[in-house]
């Protein structure tokens, strides 16, 4: 049995509907989310939930300050999720440009590992269409496209790729696997053999949903995900390791696998991509 919704990417992100208190809400579907994140706005001031403890971190950029939620409830499409725990977030721990395009755009939280836990979700960005196989063996006949093994860490899912290096070899590495994150290519060279920063690599600052951090911006020249071929790839190089998480390489984003055909499959730990001319 499958459930099927409508995902839009015009506004940049994946947005999905979720119903809550009878309001069709807009939440960024997003993988890197470990928890559901309610955003406070007019609509969002209307669910019930009941309160939990106030998150106050101060340690590292990729922390979210806020309120523990509890006993929320909502639907996606026909599927019912009940006595979901989440954030209730501080805003004003995000980065300025954030917010702005938070309020902007009317969206209303993130949703992530709630749904994909339970639930294969197939993501055909060509058509707009979404669908969510109720059997989280349904999938297991689809011998086509690369197939990929997820692993996690906090809940978040990860997946290894190859890049070429300076040397020109082919390097293993292992990425965040993060539709919430707009960019393409995100890497941290010291931490893979044989790489290091482009020359010609600019200097900027990068900002996500969690702060701001330092980047240089270049091209990395190709990338293999499973058996497809990238070439010439926009690139963020982080000239240090931001993230919690030593044995990470860097992390994909939704420019990238945005031109694919998606299965994500929690369930079983996996990731199907295909070509969109893939039949």
């Amino acid at each position: 049995m499958t459930t099927d919704f409508e995902i839009d990417v015009s506004k940049r992100f994946i947005l999905i509907p979720i119903v809550a208190e009878k309001d069709t809400l807009q939440f960024i579907f997003d993988t890197g989310a470990n928890q559901i994140l309610i955003f406070p706005n007019q609509q969002t001031n209307k669910l019930k939930y009941i309160k939990g403890e106030p998150l106050n971190s101060k340690e590292g950029i990729h922390t979210i300050d806020g309120r523990f939620i509890h006993n929320l409830n909502f639907n996606l499409e026909s599927i019912i999720f009940e006595n979901v725990s989440g954030i209730l977030t501080d805003m004003k721990r995000f980065p300025e440009q954030f917010n702005a395009y938070i309020k902007q755009m009317g969206i209303d939280g993130m949703i992530g590992y709630d749904v994909l836990k339970d639930f294969p979700i197939q993501l055909d960005f060509e058509s707009g269409r979404g669908t969510v196989y109720r059997n989280s063996n349904a999938v297991n006949d689809d011998k086509s496209g690369s197939l990929l093994a997820l692993s996690f860490h906090n809940n978040k899912p990860y997946i290894d790729c190859k890049i070429k290096s300076n040397k020109d070899s082919l390097e293993t590495i292992k990425l965040q696997f993060d539709l919430g994150n707009l960019g393409t290519l995100e890497l941290i060279p010291f931490t893979i053999p044989n790489f290091e920063i482009p020359e010609n690599a600019e200097k900027k600052e990068g900002y996500g949903i969690s702060g701001k951090y330092e980047i240089y911006t270049g091209i990395t020249e190709k990338l293999l995900i499973g058996a497809i071929e990238i070439d010439s790839i926009p690139t963020a190089f982080l000239p240090v390791n931001i993230y919690s998480e030593s044995d990470r390489n860097g992390k994909i984003g939704l420019e990238v696998m945005k031109q694919f055909n998606l299965t994500i499959d929690y369930p079983n730990e996996r990731l199907i991509i295909k070509n969109n001319n893939d039949s």
